[in-house]
């Protein structure tokens, strides 16, 4: 009995030593579960529409063809876009779309890429690029310095250079370099 009691009592450090080895303190399945869970979106929406209403009435319509949901950080990716605009009177006042925009409800800004064509009613002009910022606040759009920027009105004028800045409240425009352009005067009538 004794030796059985010795061959137990020398298995107990045995058993720990395994006991360690199989509880090993490696987490890098937890780490690739989060990073997995940071790529993953919280929602995801094919041919969205979403429809901002002020006073019983839609002022912004906003389709997409799919938009993914994730934290206000990260934002909302958004592909295939059609913005619609409308004055008080329900006349159309802006549209416009893009290929991929991501909008960050925490700041209200959206970046905008791909094929972007804005478009006012209003203004009879439109704005084309590949990389735009809008920011709601002040409704401001800008790029960055070095992206072309071509502005056309309907009766023939036209702006462009490299890196923009525009206010539309104030309805002011800047570009940073290689402006050029032509303008067409019309008489009134």
């Amino acid at each position: 009995m004794s030796r059985k009691k010795d061959l137990v009592h020398s298995l107990y450090p045995l058993l720990f030593v395994l006991l360690l080895v199989n509880c090993s303190l490696d987490y890098r399945e937890v780490q690739m579960a989060e990073k997995l869970l940071e790529k993953t979106p919280q929602t995801i929406l094919i041919n969205f529409k979403h429809t901002i209403v002020s006073e019983g009435k839609g002022v912004v319509v906003l389709e997409a063809e799919r938009a993914e949901v994730f934290s206000q950080e990260k934002g909302t990716f958004l592909w295939g876009l059609y913005l619609k605009e409308y004055a008080e009177d329900g006349g159309l006042l802006t549209e416009g779309w893009a290929e991929r925009a991501v909008w960050y409800s925490d700041n209200e800004k959206a970046s905008i890429s791909g094929s972007i064509y804005i478009y006012s009613h209003q203004e009879e002009a439109g704005i084309q690029a590949e990389e735009l910022t809008w920011e709601k606040q002040g409704k401001n759009l800008s790029s960055d310095e070095d992206e072309l920027i071509v502005i056309k009105k309907d009766n023939g004028s036209f702006l462009q250079g490299r890196g923009f800045e525009a206010n539309f409240r104030e309805k002011k425009i800047h570009f940073f370099k290689g402006v050029k352009g032509s303008y067409v005067w019309e008489e009134d009538q």
